[in-house]
């Protein structure tokens, strides 16, 4: 049921912008809602998948008595970003409240980077959903008469994981279907080129339209009539995009979604999204064999160069084409040329290492900027923390699959499968809640092993023992807790080969609210930073290597023992200590855990193994 209970109401709200130009920690910016005395009202926290709004009283006092201060009662929408996915997944989670809290002037929202008080994006979204699209978006602190807050039931904030009333909510607002082929392939080819896009699309829209699909360009109709397509399809194929975000609140529980990568990674507020709306249909296919990148940092300008031989397996292994279809492979030239569409004559395009490199650069100039404003009175240097910039940690993983060329592999903290989707081997994946999303398409495995259940009982009932397996391979990354890590390291260690190499992921925070016990909006690494440092103090025969690869980093070990009694003898001992510290606990904060290793990059751990 939706918490008609939890809506209040609250005189002279004072709202807050995100304050680019306030210091706060990495991951936060003082941002929010207050009530008159400065307090932060309830039901109106402030988040995106990036950052977390952090009210404070010296932020209220600062700027109350310069506050805009429209008239009327109006209902708080949280985000209003300018971009249209981010509308989808900031400014619906209270709008079920409208129908309940009486008469109000409108939705009124807080901006982020936005350039002006209203967005045609979200009054297009409001018209296909049938809401009110009265609203502004506040780009300045504001004072309200009266503001309606309500439980935020989808966002960013919540990871774009929905209560099941606001999926019930949604649903019931959806037009109705289009009668229409029942297999869509939503395309990327209208937009504007130097977007984010596959290579070759036309290539591909013309193998999906023999293979009996509709191409359908979502930007050139209505939100509403773009619902009522995907309501009425049977199996959707999407490149990955925004698209999917109204896809997944549109189509029926039986509906078949096949998502194509185009990035290194899909942001997984996207698959919980799809996962809340309709379950285990979708599928995710990983196809990709480079992706090329103007000299920019954005992650969504990448061009993703597509293995078609690839495409076409996983398409069949995802029903979404059979066998006989027609199918073609895109020459080299026909690649190429296809990368320079929308760019300049002699456009300069770097591999993915090339841009992680480029990326790693403009980030050392910026610290080495900041190192020079940080330099104190005496001479002496504020230490920084490093940056966590290197290619994302499962290209690392998938690229470690390809060096070690396990047999047996191992992964602690499956969930939706993206890191079991590197492996061609045979497996054993334990969580205690599955939500595969990618397909198990392992041509070279004979034997492929899911337990639902802790890593703690897993370890408990023997099967690796009793089936006389060892890993040459072991990937964890179960629940944040550093004494579960340390658990799980100790068992896995007992069943590695000879030659085995254990991969830890999360060590390498970059702010001291990641590393809470409870998980926290944006990335969260726990407090497993010190597993690490017990490993490091305790276990010196380990062969340990930290790399810097995004977000938080992936520890590779080598060189284990897996008769050791060691950690197991030490365990309370190690527990007792380590228990009462935190980060900031440490003399000089993360810096100094920093200084605890050497940071290398993913690349040069890598060629360690290689």
């Amino acid at each position: 049921m939706l918490p008609v209970d939890d809506i209040a109401s609250l005189r002279d709200a004072f709202l807050v912008p995100k304050q680019w130009h306030y210091s706060s920690p990495r991951g936060t910016r003082p941002a929010g809602v207050f009530d008159a005395f400065g307090k932060q009202a309830p039901n109106a926290e402030v988040a995106s998948y990036r950052w977390t709004g952090l009210p404070t009283p010296e932020l209220f006092s600062d700027l109350a008595p310069t506050a805009n201060r429209p008239k009327g009662r109006w209902l708080f929408g949280g985000l209003c970003r300018l971009h249209f996915g981010h509308v989808i997944t900031n400014a619906l989670g209270r709008f079920w409240a409208l129908e309940f809290a009486g008469d109000v002037d409108g939705v009124v929202f807080i901006g982020d980077k936005a350039t002006n008080e209203y967005s045609q994006i979200f009054s297009d979204v409001a018209a296909g959903l049938g809401l009110q699209d009265a609203h502004r978006i506040c780009l300045t602190h504001t004072l309200v008469d009266e503001l309606v807050t309500a439980p935020d039931l989808f966002s960013e904030a919540t990871r774009c994981v929905p209560s099941p009333a606001f999926v019930d909510w949604v649903r019931a607002r959806r037009p109705k279907a289009r009668k229409s082929t029942k297999q869509i392939y939503v395309s990327r080819n209208c937009l504007d080129p130097t977007l984010g896009r596959i290579l070759c699309e036309d290539l591909l829209e013309s193998l999906m339209t023999r293979a009996g699909y509709e191409i359908f360009a979502p930007e050139k109709v209505s939100v509403s009539d773009q619902m009522a397509v995907y309501r009425g399809a049977d199996h959707i194929v999407c490149v990955e995009g925004s698209p999917l975000h109204l896809i997944a609140m549109s189509v029926e529980p039986k509906t078949k979604i096949t998502m194509i990568n185009r990035r290194e990674y899909s942001p997984d507020i996207m698959s919980s999204h799809i996962a809340a709306f309709i379950g285990d249909q979708a599928i995710e296919i990983d196809a990709i064999k480079e992706i090329w990148w103007r000299e920019s940092r954005s992650d969504n300008r990448g061009l993703a160069e597509l293995d078609f031989k690839t495409l076409r397996r996983d398409l069949i292994a995802a029903g979404a084409i059979t066998a006989k279809d027609d199918w073609e492979v895109p020459s080299p030239s026909a690649m190429k040329t296809s990368r320079a569409i929308g760019s300049e004559p002699g456009a300069r395009f770097l591999t993915t290492k090339e841009h992680h490199n480029y990326v790693a650069e403009i980030r050392n100039m910026r610290t080495k900027k900041r190192e020079r404003s940080n330099v104190v009175a005496d001479g002496s240097l504020h230490t920084e923390i490093p940056v966590i910039g290197g290619i994302r940690y499962l290209r690392m993983l998938g690229r470690l699959h390809a060096v070690l060329n396990p047999d047996w592999y191992l992964e602690v903290g499956t969930f939706t499968g993206r890191s079991l989707s590197k492996v061609d081997c045979n497996f054993v994946a334990v969580d205690p809640k599955f939500r595969l999303k990618a397909p198990l398409s392992h041509p070279s495995a004979t034997q492929m092993h899911l337990f639902q259940q802790t890593s703690d009982d897993f370890f408990a009932s023997g099967f690796a023992e009793r089936n006389d397996i060892r890993f040459d391979l072991a990937f964890l990354d179960g629940l944040h807790h550093y004494e579960v890590l340390l658990r799980d390291f100790i068992n896995a260690e007992k069943l590695m080969s000879k030659n085995g190499v254990i991969a830890l992921h999360d060590c390498c925070p970059s702010s001291v609210e990641m590393t809470a016990r409870e998980q926290i909006q944006g990335a969260w690494t726990g407090d497993v930073w010190k597993t690490l440092l017990i490993l490091l103090r305790n276990r010196p025969d380990l062969d340990i290597h930290v790399a810097a690869a995004a977000p938080t980093g992936l520890v590779v070990i080598r060189n284990l023992d897996p008769d050791s009694s060691v950690l197991s003898d030490r365990y309370d001992a190690v527990i007792s200590e380590f228990d009462p510290i935190g980060i900031s606990d440490l003399e000089g904060g993360i810096a100094e855990y920093y200084e605890s290793f050497e940071l290398r990059s993913p690349e040069e751990v890598i060629a360690v193994f290689d």
